[in-house]
Protein backbone atom coordinates (compact mmCIF):
# COMPACT_ATOMS: atom_id res chain seq x y z
CA UNK A 1 0.00 0.00 0.00
CA UNK A 2 2.78 2.37 0.45
CA UNK A 3 4.15 1.66 -2.92
CA UNK A 4 0.05 2.72 -3.97
CA UNK A 5 0.23 5.64 -2.35
CA UNK A 6 3.63 6.93 -3.14
CA UNK A 7 2.97 6.06 -7.09
CA UNK A 8 -0.23 8.08 -7.21
CA UNK A 9 1.43 11.16 -5.26
CA UNK A 10 3.70 10.88 -7.83
CA UNK A 11 1.44 10.53 -10.52
CA UNK A 12 -0.89 13.53 -8.85
CA UNK A 13 2.25 15.73 -8.77
CA UNK A 14 3.34 14.77 -12.17
CA UNK A 15 -0.73 15.75 -13.58
CA UNK A 16 -0.16 18.89 -10.90
CA UNK A 17 2.59 20.01 -12.79
CA UNK A 18 1.37 19.50 -16.55
CA UNK A 19 -1.78 21.36 -15.42
CA UNK A 20 0.30 24.00 -13.80
CA UNK A 21 2.59 24.59 -16.41
CA UNK A 22 -0.28 24.72 -18.64
CA UNK A 23 -1.71 27.78 -16.86
CA UNK A 24 1.62 29.58 -16.59
CA UNK A 25 1.99 29.20 -21.26
CA UNK A 26 0.05 32.03 -22.13
CA UNK A 27 -2.11 31.17 -24.84
CA UNK A 28 -2.42 33.25 -27.84
CA UNK A 29 -6.63 33.69 -29.46
CA UNK A 30 -6.91 33.21 -33.64
CA UNK A 31 -6.89 36.54 -35.23
CA UNK A 32 -10.23 37.87 -35.01
CA UNK A 33 -10.29 40.85 -37.83
CA UNK A 34 -10.23 40.02 -41.30
CA UNK A 35 -11.10 42.24 -44.26
CA UNK A 36 -13.59 41.26 -47.51
CA UNK A 37 -14.45 43.89 -49.94
CA UNK A 38 -18.08 44.13 -51.58
CA UNK A 39 -17.63 44.38 -55.39
CA UNK A 40 -20.49 45.44 -57.81
CA UNK A 41 -19.59 45.63 -61.25
CA UNK A 42 -21.56 47.68 -63.44
CA UNK A 43 -22.50 46.35 -67.00
CA UNK A 44 -23.89 49.63 -68.94
CA UNK A 45 -28.12 48.96 -70.25
CA UNK A 46 -28.55 48.42 -73.92
CA UNK A 47 -31.22 50.65 -76.27
CA UNK A 48 -34.02 48.31 -77.69
CA UNK A 49 -36.72 48.81 -80.69
CA UNK A 50 -39.74 48.19 -79.18
CA UNK A 51 -41.92 49.25 -82.07
CA UNK A 52 -42.37 51.28 -84.72
CA UNK A 53 -46.56 51.93 -85.61
CA UNK A 54 -48.00 50.52 -89.05
CA UNK A 55 -49.24 53.43 -90.71
CA UNK A 56 -52.97 53.14 -92.25
CA UNK A 57 -53.23 55.58 -95.11
CA UNK A 58 -57.31 54.58 -95.43
CA UNK A 59 -59.07 54.87 -98.73
CA UNK A 60 -57.94 56.43 -102.12
CA UNK A 61 -59.63 56.62 -105.02
CA UNK A 62 -58.75 55.51 -108.05
CA UNK A 63 -56.89 57.51 -110.95
CA UNK A 64 -55.61 56.64 -114.17
CA UNK A 65 -52.68 59.21 -113.67
CA UNK A 66 -51.79 57.70 -110.77
CA UNK A 67 -53.00 58.09 -106.81
CA UNK A 68 -51.09 59.55 -103.67
CA UNK A 69 -52.30 59.42 -100.29
CA UNK A 70 -50.76 62.12 -97.27
CA UNK A 71 -50.78 61.24 -93.64
CA UNK A 72 -49.82 64.51 -91.54
CA UNK A 73 -50.10 65.18 -88.08
CA UNK A 74 -50.53 61.66 -87.49
CA UNK A 75 -49.84 59.98 -84.08
CA UNK A 76 -47.84 57.35 -85.16
CA UNK A 77 -44.61 56.21 -83.85
CA UNK A 78 -40.90 54.32 -83.12
CA UNK A 79 -40.59 53.90 -79.55
CA UNK A 80 -36.73 52.53 -78.16
CA UNK A 81 -36.49 51.60 -74.25
CA UNK A 82 -32.88 53.54 -73.64
CA UNK A 83 -31.37 51.77 -70.64
CA UNK A 84 -28.02 52.95 -71.53
CA UNK A 85 -26.37 54.97 -68.69
CA UNK A 86 -25.02 57.70 -71.25
CA UNK A 87 -28.57 57.76 -72.94
CA UNK A 88 -26.93 58.18 -76.50
CA UNK A 89 -28.62 59.39 -79.61
CA UNK A 90 -30.27 57.20 -81.82
CA UNK A 91 -31.16 56.61 -85.58
CA UNK A 92 -33.91 54.26 -86.04
CA UNK A 93 -33.68 53.28 -89.84
CA UNK A 94 -36.36 51.46 -92.42
CA UNK A 95 -35.88 49.66 -95.66
CA UNK A 96 -38.64 47.92 -98.00
CA UNK A 97 -37.93 45.86 -100.99
CA UNK A 98 -41.25 46.08 -102.09
CA UNK A 99 -41.81 48.26 -105.41
CA UNK A 100 -45.53 48.14 -105.38
CA UNK A 101 -45.64 51.73 -104.32
CA UNK A 102 -43.49 54.76 -103.27
CA UNK A 103 -43.19 54.84 -99.07
CA UNK A 104 -42.06 58.07 -97.88
CA UNK A 105 -42.11 58.53 -93.99
CA UNK A 106 -40.36 61.53 -92.79
CA UNK A 107 -39.01 63.19 -95.67
CA UNK A 108 -37.43 59.43 -96.44
CA UNK A 109 -38.11 57.68 -99.96
CA UNK A 110 -37.16 54.21 -98.62
CA UNK A 111 -36.27 51.22 -101.02
CA UNK A 112 -33.54 48.61 -100.49
CA UNK A 113 -31.45 50.90 -99.18
CA UNK A 114 -31.45 51.90 -95.47
CA UNK A 115 -32.97 55.36 -94.68
CA UNK A 116 -32.36 57.08 -91.51
CA UNK A 117 -35.95 57.93 -90.43
CA UNK A 118 -36.30 58.76 -86.72
CA UNK A 119 -33.36 60.16 -84.92
CA UNK A 120 -33.21 61.36 -81.04
CA UNK A 121 -30.72 63.26 -79.17
CA UNK A 122 -28.82 61.99 -76.73
CA UNK A 123 -30.54 64.55 -74.27
CA UNK A 124 -33.37 61.98 -74.07
CA UNK A 125 -34.92 60.60 -70.86
CA UNK A 126 -34.03 57.27 -69.37
CA UNK A 127 -36.19 54.36 -70.06
CA UNK A 128 -38.23 54.72 -72.89
CA UNK A 129 -38.18 57.40 -75.68
CA UNK A 130 -40.56 57.96 -79.07
CA UNK A 131 -39.47 59.60 -81.73
CA UNK A 132 -43.24 60.55 -83.94
CA UNK A 133 -43.83 60.37 -87.61
CA UNK A 134 -44.18 63.55 -88.70
CA UNK A 135 -45.35 62.85 -92.32
CA UNK A 136 -45.68 59.86 -94.45
CA UNK A 137 -46.68 59.49 -97.80
CA UNK A 138 -47.85 57.07 -100.10
CA UNK A 139 -48.42 56.83 -103.54
CA UNK A 140 -48.68 54.87 -106.89
CA UNK A 141 -48.86 54.52 -110.72
CA UNK A 142 -52.38 53.13 -112.16
CA UNK A 143 -50.21 50.39 -113.40
CA UNK A 144 -48.68 49.22 -109.85
CA UNK A 145 -51.94 49.02 -108.82
CA UNK A 146 -53.17 47.17 -111.29
CA UNK A 147 -50.06 44.98 -111.63
CA UNK A 148 -50.64 44.44 -107.46
CA UNK A 149 -54.16 42.86 -108.45
CA UNK A 150 -55.83 43.87 -105.21
CA UNK A 151 -57.61 46.04 -104.20
CA UNK A 152 -55.00 47.42 -101.45
CA UNK A 153 -50.98 47.88 -100.66
CA UNK A 154 -49.36 46.36 -98.23
CA UNK A 155 -45.50 47.16 -97.78
CA UNK A 156 -43.11 45.19 -95.16
CA UNK A 157 -40.56 47.88 -93.68
CA UNK A 158 -37.86 46.23 -91.94
CA UNK A 159 -36.60 48.89 -89.39
CA UNK A 160 -32.71 48.58 -87.47
CA UNK A 161 -31.96 50.51 -84.48
CA UNK A 162 -28.49 51.99 -84.46
CA UNK A 163 -26.79 54.51 -81.66
CA UNK A 164 -25.53 57.29 -83.56
CA UNK A 165 -23.28 57.95 -80.31
CA UNK A 166 -20.82 55.69 -78.08
CA UNK A 167 -22.00 54.91 -74.73
CA UNK A 168 -20.35 54.21 -71.45
CA UNK A 169 -17.13 52.32 -71.27
CA UNK A 170 -18.53 50.37 -68.04
CA UNK A 171 -17.69 46.59 -70.35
Amino acid sequence: MNKLVKMLTVSSATLMGVVGLSQLTPVHAADTTAKSVGTLEIKDGTQTLTSVDSLNFGDVAYNANGMTKDLKGTTEKATVEDTTFSQTAWTISGQTDSDVAELTINGQLLSATPKAVFTKTADAKFGEQTAAVKDANMSLTASQAFDNGTNAISMDVNWTLAPTTPSAKFN
